[in-house]
């Protein structure tokens, strides 16, 4: 392998591909075509020792071996992701089928069914699309596998976009690579969900898909300003293109002062069906990640949360609206869309 340019320290080069420059997304092949076109003999013309001049190429050859060793790792752990998740969606099956009161839906109609027979429904979902590393068809190998929807992304940026939270704005928003997997998600009606994205990124996937879209869990940043919330503006644009909003009970979402309780959760929720229209909000619970506030601290205390919004005024005809109804409405608009058959299991 050639030299590249002296400028370039191993801590400098590191900084690269570590995430100043967008780096976190590097592997093998983009290591060795950054080194290439850093190539530049000329920039040791004036190096007159030969043992300086010997160390120099050394030390970079060290620091470009540690990349590529690296980035070979990183894509070993990215396959031992997407195989682990396939184990857990199989793991899903396996738990359910010997349970009489609940049942995978993977359909709005399955979900109904169920409903009618008594028994509790589960959805499939992957939660950061890192677990489809950089190949796209693991996304129609999810969707076969059940999956109904796929947050974008977790704490952290990935491949596909710059998250809300701990982010290095590494693409400015939505990637290149993340333009594909929204269009891999249309086209194989699987739902683009996108709580935990960035703002940059949620515009940008906003205009991208060509259905609407959801953000499971994420609260009113009007009322809480954190990052994993929505602005006024964010729900605005969402209820234009049809999507929803679902209110999270994550605590640290709901205020940032103080303990949050039921109403500090329910009155999230009415600003956002101020701003958006009811058609287009739900309740995200998060149970499974520290989710849950006094009031409504696990699913045997949902009722509560009704009773908070028959005490507003709500409808009937708009809770069930917003408990379900709205995400339901959009999940059945994914995968009329879709362009490939859903092998239903």
């Amino acid at each position: 392998m050639e030299m590249i340019e002296s400028g370039c320290s191993n801590k400098v080069i590191l900084q690269y591909f570590c995430g100043e420059n967008g780096g976190a997304s590097a592997l093998k092949d983009d290591v060795i075509t950054y080194l290439e076109q850093k190539t530049n003999l000329e920039k040791y013309k004036d190096i007159d020792d030969e043992d300086d001049l010997k160390d120099k190429i050394d030390e970079i050859a060290d620091a470009a071996t540690q990349l590529v060793d690296g980035t070979s790792d990183l894509a070993d752990g990215v396959q031992e992701l997407k195989d682990g998740c396939g184990d857990l969606l199989d793991g899903i099956d396996q738990r359910i089928g010997s349970c009489q009161g609940v049942g995978i839906a993977y359909t709005s109609d399955d979900i109904c069914q169920l409903k009618l027979q008594g028994r509790l429904a589960i959805m499939k979902g992957i939660e950061n699309g890192y677990a489809i590393g950089k190949d796209l068809s693991n996304i129609e190998h999810f969707r076969q596998q059940g999956v109904v929807y796929m947050t974008l992304c977790h704490n952290g940026d990935n491949d596909i976009c710059d998250s809300a939270s701990k982010t290095c704005h590494e693409h400015g928003g939505l990637s290149d690579f993340g333009h594909e997997v929204i269009r891999e998600m249309n086209r194989t009606g699987m739902m683009v969900d996108l709580s935990h994205a960035g703002e940059n990124s949620f515009f940008d996937a906003l205009h991208a898909s060509t259905t609407p879209i959801v953000c499971s869990h994420s609260s009113s940043r009007a009322l809480c300003d954190h990052p994993r919330n929505l602005t006024d503006e964010q729900m605005k644009a969402l209820a234009q293109v049809g999507g929803v909003m679902q209110v999270t009970l994550y605590p640290g979402f709901l205020r940032t002062d103080g303990k949050a309780t039921i109403e500090d959760a329910v009155a999230h929720l009415i600003h956002a069906a101020d701003i958006a229209g009811v058609e287009h909000v739900g309740i995200g619970t998060d149970f499974d990640g520290d989710g849950g506030i006094p009031g409504i601290a696990d699913a045997s205390e949902a009722i509560n949360f009704t009773r908070q919004l028959l005490r507003h005024h709500f409808s009937e005809k708009d809770i069930q609206l917003i408990w379900g109804g709205n995400f339901l409405r959009v999940m059945q608009l994914v995968q009329d869309a879709a362009t490939i058959p859903f092998l239903h299991p």
